[in-house]
């Protein structure tokens, strides 16, 4: 069994992966431990996963999973911020396009679909995507919670 693999095994044993003391010892450094067999209630893929299916019909392809995908990582992540911000954030982002109401209205739709089934997730989504493979929508995604960033 190779040195990957052992790893994989501790992991999937004690459900965290040890950080080497190499690692450990470097100035500056911060590292989060995070545990390897989250319950899926707490997954933001998930999360993120139930939000695609609302929107999005089963044989689409992935480059459109995809593009919709990124527009639900950008409505959670400004979900995060008071109302005035959010309001402010959009209007900033979204200007001068034959599209911006359209993709203002899909904006504010998951921003409110965020908030209405998953209030209490404070956590910034920092990667998406969304991968098929054959039939089946798998969604790989990390995020950081707002204390580990500072804010």
């Amino acid at each position: 069994m190779g040195k990957a693999s052992r790893r994989k095994k501790e992991v999937r044993k004690n459900g965290t992966l040890e950080i080497p003391d190499y690692l450990k010892n470097l100035p500056d450094a911060t590292f989060v431990q995070v545990p390897g067999c989250l319950p899926d209630d707490e997954k933001i893929s998930v999360k993120l996963a139930h939000l695609l299916v609302l929107v999005v019909p089963e044989n689409s392809s992935s480059e459109k999973l995809n593009a919709v995908l990124g527009l639900i990582v950008t409505a959670w992540n400004i979900s995060l911020q008071d109302e005035t911000q959010r309001q402010r954030i959009i209007d900033n982002a979204i200007k001068e396009s034959e599209y911006e109401d359209n993709i203002k209205g899909v904006l504010y739709y998951f921003i409110a679909k965020k908030l209405e089934l998953f209030p209490l997730d404070k956590r910034y989504v920092v990667s998406a995507k969304a991968l098929l493979k054959g039939h089946k929508l798998s969604i790989n995604a990390s995020a950081i919670s707002p204390k580990e960033i500072g804010t």
